[in-house]
């Protein structure tokens, strides 16, 4: 038997606004839930938040997934949802069936309600938890030939000659992408570059390629971009912040819990903890753990997978986390509302602290991913500190300070050339060149220091501290000279130090008449 419940045409935005379905016209979206489940009636009673979506009620959805290719062709349908109760049939399998009616690669998603019973709370917690992933499916963007790999299921790189004869189902994951209309490794960004561990990204002539051989799709590529370019069908900034937003934005008798799950996690009780899924935990940066503080999230945890990490994503994760709890313990919260899950954790009658309801603020606002999500988080934390946050040093911290010792600093203009988010900038008065810091932009990425001409002479180092001051003072300047001007064209081209340098340098070598009064191009002609 199947009950269809059509969705409403009018629908409510989480900032309580109505909207207008027809401004997602392309998106026709279908709920199957297990009629087996205790909670399929209020899953199908539910109001959507959402557009053009309808909800079908299938006995025995769990044992027979040929429901899913019936359902899917009843009407046009290109996003789906599949609460299951039972996890009998495999995601691969789940997945081959939705493709093959049609569905488009990864516009399916999962939602086990296996744990839920009778009990009120865990029926909300269910609701929620459907409304969270249609939010995700929602802001999904279909992918691009580019970013869908095929690879045989439970199988490495490799296949045996006999293991051919008995070729497992085919698997189709989503590799990531670069957006280069937003992307600036032309300007020498080599943040994805540095952040991948299978050396799948390579800044080539100043354009980021993607090896797709050796890409293992763990995402953190996407946590490292500071300009969002990264583009990660199915684990992307904009479906993760979507999920997280939508969750947090129901208003129940308890705070909810927001568990960031790597994809190959056990399973978490629905009832304690709205699952968030990445594809690593390696992938979830601090900011996204303190936005989900500031928006309103009782507890937020990050869960590793149950099996070695391929990407050894273990103390970066583990950092990240005391990071985040020393800025709620510097704002005077309860840094145990961050929780570093283990299965252990998991079995306890209460995983989750018993913290005071937390102040609720605008998560759009914030954000998880970007250049600039780590300052934003931070100042949000800030704002609900009745002492503010004092500076502070850490090894994980994803804000920095670089500091300038003006002895050893020439004002060559290199480290504001290099720099990606234009945190330091050099700019030039009528006689005066001056190098100014925008602290909230600084993503720590080191360029400055490790493209300093003048480094081994300490002209600058990157301080790895938080210090919500300098993230809220906007341009400071860090040190200045007295330009020099070409006397042939008037350009200023250099500053009084670099030009003391380069005597000092070239010795008997340096000529004042050609180096310190005609700039570049001006010299090629003299």
């Amino acid at each position: 038997m199947t009950i269809k419940t059509q969705a409403n045409s009018l629908v409510t935005n989480t900032n309580g606004s109505s909207s207008d379905p027809t401004s997602k016209s392309t998106i026709s979206g279908l709920v199957l839930i297990c009629a087996d489940s205790p909670v399929a009636t209020s899953v199908a009673g539910m109001k959507i938040e959402g557009n053009t979506w309808r909800l079908e009620t299938i006995e025995n959805l769990c044992r027979n997934s040929d429901a899913i290719g019936d359902a899917v062709s009843s009407e046009p349908t290109n996003r789906l949802i599949v609460a299951l109760c039972q996890g009998e049939h495999s995601k691969s399998e789940i997945l081959a069936r939705s493709r093959k009616a049609g569905i488009e690669t990864f516009g399916t998603q999962i939602v086990e309600i296996s744990s839920a019973d009778q009990d009120h709370s865990n029926k909300a917690a269910v609701v929620t938890a459907v409304r969270g992933t249609i939010a995700r499916s929602e802001a999904f963007s279909s992918p691009a030939p580019e970013n869908i790999k095929t690879a045989f299921s439970g199988s490495g790189e490799k296949i045996s000659r006999r293991a051919l004869f008995t070729i497992p189902p085919i698997e189709y994951r989503s590799v990531p992408t670069i957006n280069r209309s937003v992307c600036i490794a032309g300007s020498g960004c080599t943040q994805c570059e540095k952040s991948c561990p299978h050396n799948a990204m390579k800044n080539v002539a100043g354009a980021v390629k993607v090896d797709i051989g050796a890409c293992k799709s763990c995402g953190l590529c996407v946590a490292a971009c500071p300009q969002r370019a990264v583009e990660f069908p199915g684990y992307s900034p904009e479906e993760i912040e979507s999920q997280v937003e939508q969750v947090l934005s129901i208003n129940d008798d308890k705070a909810t819990n927001v568990a960031f799950a790597c994809s190959k996690s056990a399973k978490l009780p629905i009832d304690d903890w709205q699952i968030i899924p990445v594809a690593c935990a390696a992938m979830v940066p601090a900011a996204a753990l303190l936005s989900s503080v500031a928006s309103g999230a009782r507890s937020v945890g990050i869960l590793r997978c149950v099996e070695e990490c391929a990407q050894q994503s273990g103390n970066e994760v583990d950092g990240r986390i005391d990071y985040a709890k020393n800025i709620l313990e510097r704002a005077g919260l309860d840094s145990n509302r961050l929780v570093n899950l283990a299965p252990a954790v998991l079995e306890m009658e209460n995983p989750s602290p018993k913290v005071a309801e937390p102040k609720s603020i605008n998560s759009p606002a914030i954000g998880f991913f970007g250049g600039t999500a780590a300052s934003r988080s931070v100042l949000a934390i800030s704002e609900q500190s009745a002492d503010g946050i004092e500076p502070f040093s850490h090894p994980f911290s994803p804000i920095a300070i670089p500091v300038i010792n003006s002895s050893g600093c020439t004002m060559c203009g290199t480290c504001s050339a290099v720099c990606p988010s234009g945190a330091l900038t050099q700019r030039n008065s009528k006689d005066q060149i001056e190098l100014a810091l925008d602290a909230s932009k600084c993503i720590a990425c080191n360029e400055c220091v490790a493209s300093c001409p003048e480094k081994a002479n300490g002209a600058i180092e990157l301080e790895l501290r938080t210090d919500v001051t300098a993230l809220t003072s906007g341009p400071v300047i860090l040190n200045s000279d007295h330009s020099v001007s070409c006397k042939n064209c008037s350009t200023q081209f250099t500053s009084q130090l670099t030009l003391e340098r380069l005597e000092e340098l070239l010795g008997e070598d340096y000529s004042q008449d050609l180096y310190g009064e005609l700039c570049p191009e001006c010299r090629t002609l003299a």
